[in-house]
């Protein structure tokens, strides 16, 4: 894949791995407010907070409990990893042409960034910054704009459903890792990896980038 000027990255399921941290907390979390777990689980994968406590519980206070959910996430950062090849394929990155739009709150996307080793993001977006989270495009298209690029000419690497459907609604080409969800889950994707693991990313002679896989 060539002709490209930035990569778009999701964090959890492409930079770091909070599987089982955030698994249970919304365990516990849905304990706590007579809900199923198992159904907890199936629905809040690449939504933000905000939307996944008014979506279950819509009765309760949701800013008290989004409040609570994300103290818990940044308590328990330090059990957070990275991907496994995700930081050597960001380290080729050019400085300016990367950015990193999640679905956690600021300080929680923070403080995992910190905790499994990535050096500062030039570009961060999160819910804080936006009207309409995944699956709507507007990270995407606002993670190009701050770095002043087009687009079109981006790609977008995504782990969950909502992530992709972002990517591709926003213009941009789509890599699907499969860390949390089969391929058939993310057909929309351009093409798909199990990891970071080994793809090279080289400079064109025009300055834009190209992957090899």
């Amino acid at each position: 894949m060539d002709g490209l000027d930035g990569i778009l990255f999701d964090m959890d399921g492409v930079l770091v791995n909070s599987i089982a941290s955030d698994e249970r907390k919304w365990r516990d979390w849905a304990l706590a407010k007579d809900l199923d777990p198992d159904e907890v689980l199936r629905t809040v994968h690449g939504l933000p907070n905000r939307d996944i406590v008014p979506l279950l519980r819509p009765d309760l206070d949701a800013a008290c409990e989004v409040a609570l959910v994300e103290q818990y996430e940044i308590d328990h950062s330090h059990e957070v990893l990275a991907i496994p090849g995700s930081p050597e394929f960001v380290a080729q990155v050019p400085s300016g042409r990367w950015a990193v739009f999640t679905s956690a709150a600021r300080p929680v996307a923070e403080a995992r960034l910190r905790a499994a080793g990535y050096g500062e993001v030039p570009v961060l977006v999160t819910p804080e910054d936006v009207s309409n989270g995944k699956p709507a495009p507007d990270g995407y298209l606002l993670a190009a704009q701050l770095l002043g690029l087009d687009i079109a000419r981006c790609l977008v690497i995504e782990d969950s459903p909502t992530g992709v459907a972002a990517g591709r609604s926003a213009g941009a080409r789509v890599l699907g890792l499969l860390t949390s969800h089969l391929r058939t889950a993310l057909a929309e994707a351009d093409l798909w990896r199990d990891s970071l693991a080994g793809v090279e990313l080289l400079s064109q002679p025009d300055g834009r980038l190209r992957i090899e896989l």
